[in-house]
């Protein structure tokens, strides 16, 4: 069976589990937790503003970049268009209900 290779995962997980609910609580529930959280803010605060601006510059770069294709696929699309109605020069005959 499977299950063979995979005996320690249950107690690793567990014990994973236990040691990050313990971490949390620690910096959740404790005046020195708490201090230790604000120190570390204050820390990576400045660059949390330098990543929003980035990903907003990224998002406005992607917009262009979208809107520039779906510009060229509409310029193709027309291009087809013109050269399938340029290309066919006779009307289309109903043939199906020809008899009726």
């Amino acid at each position: 069976m499977c299950d063979s290779q995979n005996k320690a995962t249950g107690p690793i997980s567990f014990t994973l589990g236990a040691l990050l609910g313990v971490g949390a609580g620690f910096f959740l529930s404790t005046k020195k937790g708490r201090k230790y959280v604000k120190e570390a803010w204050k820390k990576v605060e400045p660059f949390v503003d330098d990543v929003k601006e980035d990903l907003d510059e990224v998002g406005v770069k992607g917009r262009d970049a979208v809107e520039g294709v779906l510009a060229n696929v509409k310029d193709f699309a027309g291009e087809i268009e013109d050269r399938v109605s340029a290309s066919i020069k006779k009307p289309i005959k109903k043939t199906f209900f020809k008899g009726l």
